[in-house]
């Protein structure tokens, strides 16, 4: 917008202070100098957007193949072409007519040839922006997260999961190369990328667009797209559980916990399917050493269901399936904890259900038709920990033998 600016200022002093003839350049100067600087820039714009090619191929492979397919269809460097042959025919015209035509006057010529030369410089400067988006591994995963908006927008399902899966394989080649930054920012976009759709899906339009969804031979659009991207998180865990990254493994707790909340704003039958996939990979870490994701899993279950209980509208709704999944969860996980150390005191173990129990004073869901149910769910498992407990306490502890010495 700068280049833009001092051309206007300076087209304004052009025509309400315009210069005296005698002080102007010729015809033939001023044409020369129009096309000259019309070349330069025509010519300076394809020889960047040329060798922008070769250290975009290297970062395809760090990043996706792809890219260069992103690159093809961006509109913002289609319409940066089109501009720039439009400024080079514009020059020409405008040099064609102070020779020939004598249409307009010089100060006016030369006042809109400045205007459409700083219009020129500004969208070069942000043609090289966006061509250094497209080298920056942080930057690709914006570009295939905006591709995905799109995509839901216009309900292109065939686009939407060619982001998606885009996104999966930076976060993978990222892994490989222990970049856990760029491996977190794309989780944390496909949890977005799910809030946009889940929202979209609400709409009329969108639930009517589902004809283009059956076409592909989805029949159940949501169901589908949730377990696609729930795979694909899936296989980035797997590839940070085999290299202990537990900075990724962290973020996929967080991002499947907030999958489940939005999953439970749309529709409370869709939570069991994210708590599932983060019960199984809480215990996967915690069966390679990983301790502390059992923890972060049990707090990351107990706020999806203050997030279920405060910020849903529950009055209608049945809660048994998404709060017998979490209290499964939570069960998984003391299990796990458990087996792992049998002497931990059993009333750390037992925490999570009793904070998970109080959740049902709320009057938002104590009255609910469900809440004495899902109550004598969580009593079960306490009451199964009290039993353990009182177990625990009539087995004699273990005598230590002292070893023999050697003579």
């Amino acid at each position: 917008m700068i280049a833009i600016l001092f051309s206007i200022l300076a087209s304004i002093f052009l025509i309400f202070k315009p210069l005296p003839h005698e002080n102007l350049p010729g015809t033939s100067a001023i044409g020369g100098i129009i096309i000259f600087v019309a070349l330069i820039l025509f010519f300076l714009f394809f020889f960047t957007l040329t060798h922008t090619f070769s250290p975009l191929q290297k970062v395809e492979q760090n990043s996706t193949p792809r890219l260069m397919g992103l690159l093809k269809k961006d509109k913002h460097l289609l319409g940066s072409y089109c501009w720039m042959a439009f400024f080079l025919i514009l020059s020409l015209l405008m040099v064609f007519d102070a020779i020939y035509l004598n249409t307009f006057q010089k100060n006016y010529l030369l006042a809109g040839w400045l205007i459409s030369t700083g219009i020129t410089l500004d969208i070069y400067h942000n043609m090289l922006k966006r061509l250094m988006a497209y080298l920056n591994p942080f930057d690709n995963v914006q570009l295939f997260s905006q591709m995905a908006k799109d995509s839901i927008q216009n309900d292109q399902e065939l686009d939407l999961f060619e982001a998606i899966d885009s996104l999966a394989e930076i976060a993978v080649k990222a892994e490989q190369r222990l970049g856990t930054s760029v491996c977190n920012h794309a989780l944390q976009e496909m949890q977005l990328i799910i809030k946009n759709f889940l929202s979209s899906s609400k709409s009329i339009g969108h639930i009517e667009a589902d004809i283009h969804s059956q076409a592909l031979g989805i029949k159940d659009r949501i169901s589908y797209t949730l377990f696609y991207v729930f795979d694909r998180i899936s296989l980035i865990y797997d590839g940070a559980l085999s290299q202990r990254l537990e900075q990724v493994i962290s973020t996929v707790i967080t991002v499947l916990g907030k999958i489940s909340i939005h999953c439970a704003k749309f529709d409370l039958t869709l939570v069991s399917y994210p708590i599932h996939f983060l019960t199984q990979d809480a215990k996967a870490a915690m069966n390679k050493g990983m301790h502390e994701i059992g923890v972060k899993t049990s707090i990351t279950l107990l706020e999806v269901s203050k997030t279920i209980v405060e910020e849903v509208d529950c009055t209608y709704a049945d809660l048994k399936d998404p709060f017998f999944s979490i209290t499964n969860g939570l069960e998984e996980i003391a299990q796990a904890t458990f087996l792992r150390d049998k002497s931990i005191n059993l009333k750390i173990l037992t925490q999570p259900f009793r904070d998970l129990k109080e959740l049902f004073i709320n009057p938002k869901v104590a009255h609910h038709q469900d809440t004495q149910v899902i109550i004598q769910n969580i009593e079960r498992v306490l009451n199964e920990y009290d039993s353990l407990e009182l177990v625990m306490k009539t087995i004699p502890p273990i005598p230590e033998v002292p070893e023999e010495k050697k003579s």
